[in-house]
């Protein structure tokens, strides 16, 4: 059976974030991970 995990992080949280997530992602050509980061921190 597949595990599935959620994680939730507050606004202040994608602010502090969301810059190394998105070079994560970068790094690891998660192109859509680093998008969806991206919207929820200009959208927050």
């Amino acid at each position: 059976m597949k595990k599935i995990t959620f994680q939730e992080i507050s606004k202040d949280g994608i602010l502090n974030l969301g810059p190394t997530i998105r070079i994560l992602a970068e790094n690891e050509q998660l192109t859509a991970h680093g998008n969806a980061v991206s919207l929820r921190m200009f959208h927050s």
